[in-house]
């Protein structure tokens, strides 16, 4: 029986998603953009943000549509902000942790990926089946790819389960 899987991401711009959705192509994967409830865009947004992830306040999200628990496993993606995961990604983990059966991670942006995937694992309490962490040189230059096949690969073994 094949995986079933779920793509859970957050963006502010559009790198992340456009991830999430190669890799949704990839695994045959449906797709949740976690939305936040106060807009974030322009200049005000992203500073407001920042007091908040240096606050470690959580964001106010939208309900997801999908349930969490009838998956496999829930790859969660979010772009990194001072070496942290963002906060939209932080309160869907907080809130819904309790319904994934297994987790792997990816992130686009800067450095820090490791710290935000160790911050990942511990809030959700399951380490992570696999891990895609990408600068943005990565990402713009096109070779996160052939990363998304390797990433691809290591969620699901040779039988398609995780």
């Amino acid at each position: 029986m094949p995986c079933k899987v779920l793509i859970v991401y957050y963006t502010r711009t559009g790198n992340t998603a456009k991830v999430a959705q190669e890799l949704a192509t990839e695994l045959g994967a449906d797709v949740e953009r976690v939305e936040e409830k106060r807009d974030k865009a322009g200049l005000m947004g992203a500073i407001r943000s920042g007091k908040n992830l240096f606050l470690n306040k959580l964001a106010d999200i939208e309900s997801p549509k999908k349930d969490p628990s009838q998956y496999d496993i829930v790859v969660i993606g979010t772009p990194i902000l001072l070496n942290q995961m963002s906060l939209p990604i932080r309160a869907y983990i907080t809130r819904f942790k309790h319904k994934f059966k297994s987790v792997a991670f990816f992130c686009v942006g800067g450095l820090g990926s490791k710290k935000a995937f160790k911050d990942m694992a511990y809030v959700c309490g399951k380490a992570p089946k696999a891990t895609l962490g990408m600068s943005y040189l990565t990402y713009y230059s096109g070779q996160y790819k052939k990363r998304i096949a390797e990433f691809t690969k290591s969620i699901l073994d040779g039988s398609g389960q995780p």
